[in-house]
Order: C-alpha cells, then sequence, then structure tokens
C-alpha cells in the first residue's frame, strides 16, 4: 500500500499494559487503522495510529516530465523565452 497518512500520537501511557489495551481497543473498534506502541526515553509509552486507506492520487503526466541531458533542458528554455 502506497500514499498512507503519517503516524500520528494517540494517546500517552505510563505502563506498557495500558497502552497495550487502548492498542486492542482500536484494532478491535476499526479494522482500517495501524497502531503501534512506542517507548519513550523517559520511559512512557506513546501509542500511534494511522489510517490504511489508500487516495488514489492522478498520475503525472509525462508533460511535465524534466528532461534527462543538458541540450535538452537548453532547447526547452529557449522555446519557452521566445514566447
Amino acid at each position: 500500500m502506497t500514499n498512507k497518512t503519517t503516524w500520528r500520537t494517540d494517546s500517552k501511557h505510563s505502563t506498557f499494559e495500558s497502552a497495550d489495551a487502548k492498542r486492542s481497543l482500536l484494532l478491535e473498534s476499526d479494522s482500517n487503522l495501524s497502531v503501534k506502541v512506542r517507548r519513550r526515553s523517559d520511559n512512557t509509552y506513546v501509542l500511534k495510529v494511522r489510517s490504511e486507506a489508500v487516495d488514489e492520487t492522478p498520475s503525472k503526466s509525462l508533460k511535465n516530465k524534466k528532461t534527462k541531458n543538458r541540450a535538452a533542458r537548453r532547447n526547452e528554455k529557449n522555446k519557452r523565452n521566445k514566447n
């Protein structure tokens, strides 16, 4: 799956057990979520969530693709400046 959204912090917990319980509740309520528990350096646990829904993005046209060699770029630049 591509084009996933970024992880966002859902909640902070002092123990792993409470974070894990919240994680299991979220996974049961919505199957379209990715959930992870991360331990921080101050020994707290952060629950992070993101949606797995894939957005259909239109493919980029080849017209906007940058040319690869110097001569072709120079020719395109000259064409733009003439108009």
